[in-house]
């Protein structure tokens, strides 16, 4: 298809997991439209550095506040007069929710296209709802490209993991645990101390690294006291430096969590613990590049995130009853299989 007026915007301005989904429109699109379409994106100004260097991606717009009107939100109105100045031929809304429609409404463009919310009792992935809508306008054929990828530039490491012999990551904490949110998706403390140290045993060759936003920090300082010979990278890395620690690690561990979905499209083993959430919605995606493992208690009352008594849990036995040793079992089995970080 010819390129010519073939510019394209992708709205997508939700958390990590969500904008790496959001990226299995552009190969589909690229298909389509050819290599030479303009594919723009609006994200949250703090996931912007994911796709700012990405060849595949025109321009990206960081928003700050997606809640606000283009009256007040100077990125929305550099949204509209890139749009008045060369229409779109396309926009692919992916939100379900309200703040973008006053945006949509005044944006030129030759088509439109919005996500639907999902029917209730649906349990595909979210990267299913993206094939969904651009099936709206794609034909049939374009659509098995429809996978999460980026293309990054590789940030340096810290020096601490350049004079190692490798590393493995763990990640114990999560957004609800930043936010201030119910802790109903965190592993307990005492397991990944039993693990971090099993770990550290059984492979002392390997650094051991945690990850972490800083906000998290009050609630790992247990376990980073008792790790003392861990690397503690909680609060001190930049986007792309997370990449960076990700990409090149032997293996990473977590439980439903952003750079789980990192390292699923990083191609970096994974590990993941689940409990109340459903990996089948919003698990890692598994695209065939990494070695990844979804581990849960498979009990009756697991997944419940999408429950009216999901925050209604006293037991947390989906993550309590979930044993160290099964991790550390998985662990090994990946380090013994030789799966390399990508390069």
């Amino acid at each position: 298809m010819s390129t010519a007026n073939s510019r394209i915007l992708v709205i997508r301005a939700g958390r990590l997991g969500d904008t790496l989904w959001a990226t299995a429109v552009i190969e589909p699109l690229r298909a389509h439209f050819g290599k030479g379409v303009e594919i723009d994106f609006v994200v949250m100004a703090n996931m912007a550095p994911l796709l700012v260097d990405d060849p595949r991606i025109h321009r990206v717009f960081g928003l700050r506040r997606r809640g606000l009107p283009s009256f007040w939100s100077p990125t929305k109105r550099a949204i509209l007069a890139a749009a008045r100045q060369q229409p779109y031929r396309l926009v692919l809304d992916l939100e379900t929710g309200t703040d973008f429609r006053e945006l949509l409404r005044r944006l030129p463009a030759q088509q439109k296209v919005s996500a639907r919310p999902r029917p209730a009792g649906a349990r595909h992935h979210v990267v299913d709802d993206v094939r969904e809508l651009l099936r709206e306008v794609l034909p049939e054929d374009c659509l098995a490209l429809a996978e999460p990828s980026i293309r990054v530039a590789d940030a340096p490491l810290p020096p601490r993991l350049c004079q190692s012999h490798g590393y493995l990551v763990l990640h114990p904490g999560n957004s609800h645990i930043a936010r201030g949110k119910a802790n109903l998706r965190a592993w307990p403390l005492r397991h990944w101390q039993s693990l971090a140290q099993s770990l550290m045993v059984r492979h002392p060759e390997l650094r051991l690294v945690l990850i972490g936003e800083r906000a998290e920090r009050p609630y790992l300082a247990t376990l980073i006291e008792a790790v003392p010979d861990a690397i503690d990278l909680c609060g001190a890395t930049s986007l792309p430096e997370l990449m960076a620690v990700i990409r090149h690690a032997r293996l990473l561990i977590s439980t439903d969590t952003g750079p789980s979905h990192l390292a699923a499209v990083l191609g970096t083993p994974l590990i993941a613990v689940f409990g109340p959430s459903d990996p089948n919605m919003t698990g890692p995606w598994d695209s065939g590049v990494a070695d990844i493992r979804i581990l849960r208690r498979g009990l009756p009352c697991s997944p419940c995130v999408h429950r009216s008594d999901y925050g209604a849990c006293s037991h947390r036995r989906c993550m309590e009853e979930l044993e160290p040793e099964r991790v550390l079992g998985e662990a090994l089995e990946i380090l013994a299989s030789g799966w390399a970080a990508s390069a």
